[in-house]
């Protein structure tokens, strides 16, 4: 689990490994040293000089490997690592200024790093939230190797019943299909008492935040809360319905909301998350025993226990956009506090007749007919019975014709109605192509057609791709572009997804005529360490290969990984000949002739799957330009 290319194992005797490097350092970095104990000066994870990186990198690796330690706290730790006599044990003491967590890559399982624990971000009943203020990434020679991690680590305690440790594998296995969470593998210490998953760094404050401000004195115009509500709906629909996956628990605690504030005191457009996927699970599997909820927002059917769907988040979702209108919410406990003093049955009976009280209260400018329309919305949404909800597309529908309406619009009636057609052509797209069912070779069709009845105006254009929500098409204003994106957004994905499958049988094939792992040169340790990010990134494919912008981002991991297997195939090519030429006795290549010549005799005699043919290149076009990989002879 923990091998890397090029990096032999521990050596039998760890401690006095280290002490080699501390005798071989020109400016030492411990306090005591013996041999038995060896006690460091206090490491700073975000300073390191290549030999305490070093040090540092054998040590944790050897922690690792002979005690299951995965968490190292802020401090001093005392290690216990085997001595050089059998049976025997012998102790280091490492300070660290900062709490290091391991944890698995996400693309690589041979692979590891080593998060830097920051300061808390905020805490909740079961958990605490830390940024991450970066990772250290093991090295070929066993040191490690600073690099940036925009990523919060979330501590979890499962040493209550109703949060097990089953909650934080949940949360990741679900979370791999919500590409805008990043999530890794949880880590678990103390008997699975505690984990760490990392996810993606958010800016911005939580909706709970927002509408408590909001309370005090009004933050938002009415635009401004249209179109909050909107992107709220948005989020929902996109990052976690269009997924297959079911929240239940969504509240505002778990709506991040973040404003580009281009002008003080000026809200730009909103960008929205959502986060903790704790208690979802997958659309299509049913419920296993409770799900961990939050009164007021459960909707009546997690009370009483009745299987939960899709329409169990839309009805939450209505007492969420019921919240930021304005409405009275009974039973609401701040995020953080616990809420077991709520009296359930009272929650179960006010979910069944929740009837919006005092919304918009305060707010004066928004004409009797939208209210009607949000209140009427809003009531639909949280119908007690699930089949007499509306899905959310028929949310977000309203609040675009409400924006619409107050929209400047074209004068001229034909353009009025022009607009109109274009948002209702992309709003069946867009629910057709969120369809589980839907075949994706069918897209580029599908759009040309609703194309063709629409006037090629850069306005009506511009109104149904905002509808269509595809950022790879945001700015096009015509319908030729918009049809060669498509196109070519779709062929760059099938090619680079198709190269990639002809490296990985090119591989496979390496790794089953490695027959000597005895050999210096393990070919087999280093083909499969090629082979294992190209295996993870294909799954990944098939998992999150939905929407033309998955295709998009999935084009361009799959290009730029096929250029770094092929540039690393090519050097891998170099060292099995030139070993295979030492071992032959070829003085040329060994050392005696000249450079020169052990280049030309290395190159000129690759053979099999090491040549350079034209199935190791990956050659895509992303924006008209072509990406082709660097090979040896390029560098």
């Amino acid at each position: 689990m923990l091998s890397r290319v090029g990096m032999d194992s521990p050596e039998p005797n760890v401690f006095h490994q280290l002490q080699r490097i501390l005798r071989q350092c020109p400016s030492p970095f411990v306090n005591h040293s013996d041999s038995c104990l060896i006690k460091t000066q206090c490491l700073d994870p975000l300073a390191l000089t290549h030999d305490q990186s070093l040090f540092l990198g054998i040590l944790l690796r050897c922690a690792i490997e002979t005690n299951g330690c995965y968490y190292f706290p802020q401090g001093k730790t005392r290690i216990k690592i085997p001595g050089a006599a059998s049976g025997s044990e012998q102790i280091i003491e490492v300070d660290l200024k900062y709490s290091l967590v391991w944890r698995q890559c996400e693309n690589n399982p041979q692979d590891y790093r080593y998060e830097i624990v920051g300061d808390e971000l905020g805490s909740g009943h079961f958990s605490r939230v830390y940024k991450s203020r970066g990772v250290l990434a093991p090295q070929m020679d066993g040191s490690l190797k600073l690099k940036e991690s925009p990523r919060v680590i979330k501590e979890q305690f499962h040493d209550d019943a109703r949060f097990d440790p089953d909650h934080a594998v949940n949360e990741y296995q679900n979370g791999v299909f919500t590409p805008h969470l990043h999530s890794k593998k949880p880590t678990f210490i103390d008997h699975q008492a505690r984990s760490f998953s990392v996810i993606r760094y958010f800016h911005g404050e939580e909706l709970f935040a927002l509408i408590n401000q909001d309370r005090k004195g009004l933050l938002f115009t009415i635009d401004q809360r249209l179109e909050l509500s909107l992107h709220i709906l948005y989020a929902i629909q996109e990052q976690i319905h269009s997924r297959g996956i079911v929240h239940r628990d969504v509240k505002p605690a778990n709506i991040l909301v973040y404003y580009d504030k281009r002008q003080e005191s000026v809200l730009g457009c909103p960008q929205v998350n959502i986060i903790d996927l704790g208690s979802s699970k997958m659309a299509s599997q049913p419920d296993a025993g409770s799900c961990l909820s939050t009164p007021p927002f459960a909707a009546p059917e997690v009370y009483a226990h009745a299987g939960t769907s899709v329409k169990t988040d839309v009805y939450s979702t209505a007492r969420v956009l019921g919240f930021l209108w304005r409405a009275d919410i009974p039973n609401l406990s701040s995020p953080g506090k616990s809420d077991s003093c709520i009296d359930l049955e009272k929650a179960r009976i006010d979910a069944l007749h929740y009837h919006f009280d005092n919304m918009f209260k305060g707010i004066a400018d928004l004409d009797e007919t939208c209210r009607a329309r949000i209140t009427r919305l809003l009531q639909d949404m949280s119908a007690p019975e699930q089949d007499a909800r509306p899905d959310l597309f028929d949310a977000i529908e309203v609040f675009e014709e409400i924006l619409a309406d107050r929209r400047e619009g074209v004068s001229d009636r034909q353009g009025r109605q022009d607009l109109v057609r274009a948002r209702k052509m992309a709003a069946q797209l867009r629910r057709k192509f969120a369809a589980a069912d839907y075949d994706e070779s069918m897209m580029a069709g599908d759009i040309s057609m609703a194309l063709e009845t629409l006037p090629d105006s850069s306005e009506v254009i511009a109104e149904f791709l905002d509808v269509l929500r595809i950022q790879a098409l945001r700015g096009l204003t015509s319908r030729f572009a918009v049809m060669n994106q498509v196109k070519e957004v779709l062929e760059n994905y099938h090619q680079s997804r198709c190269e990639l499958e002809i490296l990985q049988s090119k591989l496979s094939s390496l790794l089953r005529e490695a027959k000597k792992p005895e050999d210096r040169f393990d070919r087999a340790r280093a083909v499969r360490a090629l082979l294992a990010p190209i295996d993870q990134l294909l799954q990944k494919n098939l998992r999150l290969a939905r929407t033309l912008d998955d295709r998009l981002r999935l084009t361009h991991k799959c290009t730029k990984l096929g250029l770094k297997i092929s540039a690393a195939l090519s050097d891998l090519a170099d060292q099995a000949q030139t070993q295979s030429m030492c071992e032959s006795g070829d003085a040329s290549v060994c050392g005696s002739g000249p450079s020169s010549d052990r280049g030309q005799k290395a190159e000129s005699s690759r053979e099999g799957f090491f040549a350079p043919d034209r199935h190791s290149r990956i050659v895509v076009k992303l924006n008209g330009v072509e990406l082709t990989p660097v090979v040896k002879s390029q560098l």
